[in-house]
């Protein structure tokens, strides 16, 4: 939002009087002697302010989640590689599953459960392999 102003102090009306018509019409359409002052300085200010806090805290944020899971990845078991020779694989036992063929139709089935056994070739351990890390826990 901007407020105009004209140029013009209280002595240049003295003048008006002695100004013809032609005068008087072009001075009011003159953009160039007009300035514009912006109303809305303190709320420029704060917008400035509310998006430099908003670009701290963004940078904060991602130093601090950056930082959380880098730490979380560090710690994992999944992220070493390591050899490993394999030592044992078995089927232990069979689990019943149904399943959906459509809409009315439901069938059994069974999967086996497979067991293996590997020797970790750096620490010399006879080790259980697992699915997931989870499954781990």
């Amino acid at each position: 939002m901007f407020i105009w102003t004209s140029g013009r102090t209280s002595s240049s009306y003295r003048h008006d009087e002695k100004r013809n018509i032609y005068q008087k019409i072009r001075d009011h359409d003159l953009l160039d002697k007009r300035k514009t002052v912006t109303a809305l300085k303190a709320g420029e200010d704060r917008a400035i302010l509310l998006g430099l806090a908003m670009m701290v805290c963004s940078i904060m944020m991602y130093f601090l989640l950056g930082i959380t899971l880098l730490r979380s990845y560090m710690q994992s078991v999944w992220t070493e590689e390591s050899q490993c020779t394999l030592l044992n694989a078995s089927i232990t036992e069979t689990f019943n599953c149904s399943f959906s063929c459509g809409p009315d139709c439901w069938k059994l089935s069974q999967y086996p459960c497979l067991q293996v056994y590997v020797n970790l070739t750096s620490s010399g351990e006879k080790l259980l392999l697992y699915h997931t890390e989870e499954t781990i826990k």
